[in-house]
């Protein structure tokens, strides 16, 4: 009896292994994707952790007023480090209602120095990674757009602040305190699936309710 060649009853042994090498490159593909997400989400926590670090004992060190100055806006996000040594400097947090927006921005700004030992450069926000919102001790409201401030005192005193972040896969975020150079580092797994469509706004919703169980502490 002439028995059945294995392309009538079955995969081939060659089959098999094409297939098997297949499902290898597609969970490469997805699990090289998440660790990269992750990877880089944690390279930019890290380095905002050094930051504040650095910033609070360049303050106390120098006896100056250091300033963290995110820009939220656009596609690429950036970060600054800058100084004041003016010894009567007022920080308002509040533009006044019959005061220009703009001639307050340019007051503070002309209040602060860039940092030289700052490099700008170093502290690139990696690709899939957003910063969503910030917020401090002094101010109301979560910041979202525009460039929120971190202020660093002489004192050794930096603003309570959060800053919260999201790449495609997850959430999160680190919390500062006055006084603690313990920087607190929180991740949360996205409520819903994330699209192209939806990360804007799902991420602002979540970012707020973040916000909001921090400003209840």
């Amino acid at each position: 009896m002439r028995n059945k060649g294995l392309g009538q009853s079955g995969f081939t042994l060659i089959e098999i292994l094409v297939a098997l090498a297949l499902v290898a490159v597609v969970l490469t593909m997805v699990t090289g994707s998440t660790f990269s997400s992750r990877k880089n989400l944690d390279e930019l926590m890290s380095n905002m952790e050094r930051t504040i670090r650095f910033s609070t004992d360049e303050a106390a060190l120098k006896n100056q007023f250091v300033r963290l100055s995110i820009t939220l806006d656009g596609d690429e996000q950036a970060l600054k480090l800058e100084y004041s040594d003016d010894p009567n400097l007022v920080i308002d947090t509040e533009v006044k209602d019959d005061q220009d927006p703009d001639d307050e921005k340019k007051k503070k700004k002309d209040n602060f120095l860039p940092i030289p030992d700052f490099n700008p450069d170093d502290m690139k926000i990696p690709m899939g990674v957003k910063i969503i919102g910030v917020a401090t001790g002094i101010s109301k409201d979560l910041v979202t757009e525009g460039d929120a401030q971190v202020y660093f005192y002489p004192t050794g005193e930096k603003d309570s602040a959060i800053i919260i972040f999201a790449t495609d896969d997850e959430m999160a975020f680190i919390e500062a305190e006055p006084f603690k150079q313990v920087i607190e580092r929180s991740y949360v797994p996205h409520e819903v699936e994330i699209t192209e469509e939806n990360f804007a706004d799902k991420t602002l919703e979540m970012a707020q309710d973040m916000f909001k169980e921090w400003q209840s502490k």
